[in-house]
């Protein structure tokens, strides 16, 4: 018996000027096949999708909590990375792997919350905003890059041609 893997799909496309919403609820990969490059697409959307979420939310958390979510999106752009890595250039390979070491850097070097004494040798914890603004702006920066790169390599529909994208390739 084959393997049945149920996927929300939900790919909308524009033909003739007209959005078009196309929905299939199952694949059956012993019958239907595999289609990588509309899983890609998928993927690719719903992590961008996740990422969009975790910053739109994080104005509701405190200071204290922005480690995390940051954190969060920090491995939600490296999976972003991770899934087309296997088309980028070397040099755009080796120009990713840097910034994620740099940002690596950031969280390891500029904590957003971390404990410390106070003026009465009590330990306290103490949040950084300034911190918060130096990740924030670094996260933001590899999100730009990865998306030129997905521009570049046919993982976002050009604007001239709104209808294609990797998985009409």
């Amino acid at each position: 018996m084959g393997t049945l893997f149920l996927i929300p799909l939900h790919i909308h496309t524009k033909q003739n000027g007209k959005t078009k919403k196309m929905t299939e609820e199952k694949y059956d990969l012993k019958e239907s096949g595999y289609d990588q490059k509309a899983y890609l697409q998928i993927r690719l959307h719903e992590l961008l999708s996740g990422i969009d979420k975790l910053n739109f939310e994080s104005v509701n958390y405190p200071l204290r909590y922005q480690g995390s979510i940051q954190k969060s999106i920090f491995k939600n752009l490296s999976s972003v990375f991770s899934t087309i890595y296997s088309k980028l250039t070397p040099d755009e390979k080796t120009e990713g792997k840097e910034e994620r070491k740099k940002i690596r850097g950031l969280f390891e070097k500029n904590p957003i919350s971390f404990q410390g004494t106070n003026s009465n040798g009590r330990s306290c914890n103490f949040n950084s905003s300034q911190n918060l603004d130096l990740i924030t702006e670094s996260l933001m920066d590899f999100r730009f890059l990865l998306e030129e790169f997905m521009d570049k390599h046919g993982f976002n529909p050009s604007k001239e041609n709104a209808g294609v994208s990797i998985a009409k390739q």
